[in-house]
Formats: C-alpha cells, structure tokens, sequence
C-alpha cells in the first residue's frame, strides 16, 4: 500500500494544513531530506492503521458469517407422519 501511495499521492487524501505545520515544528524537519524521510514515516504509519482497522472489520464479519451459517435453518421441512 505505501509503494501504491508512494506512486500516486494525489489518490489519498492530504493532511489539513495546520496539521502539517504543527507536525513540521514538532519534529523539527529543517529540509527536504528530512521531510521525505518523515513522509515516509506517515505513509507507513497510516497504512499500518488502515490495514488493522480493515483485519479487524473482516474479522468481525468473518465471525458473524459463521455465526449466522451456524443457527440458520437447513431449508429442508421435515416430512409430516
């Protein structure tokens, strides 16, 4: 995922302005090496997030989908005698 953002940053949304310069002051980044190497940093922890969050939400529902397939009801009726 951080190589596809890497190839195409105008897909995924930006940080709001204020963001950035308040991250820019808090590490200090005083040129241009030390901003891609803080992008970089952003790009993995932002993916790392949305891979957890996406695991967790297929997790959930994996578990209800078994869930559900255990209690549902065969179809079949019994036969009447």
């Amino acid at each position: 995922m951080v190589y596809f953002w890497g190839k195409h940053p105008d897909m995924f949304p930006r940080p709001p302005e204020k963001t950035s310069i308040w991250l820019t002051s808090l590490f200090d980044i005083a040129n241009g090496e030390e901003l891609s190497d803080f992008e970089l940093l952003y790009m993995l922890t932002l993916s790392l997030l949305f891979v957890i969050i996406i695991t967790l939400l297929s997790q959930y529902v994996w578990s209800r989908t078994q869930d559900m397939l255990k209690h549902k009801p065969s179809g079949r009726k019994k036969p009447h005698r």
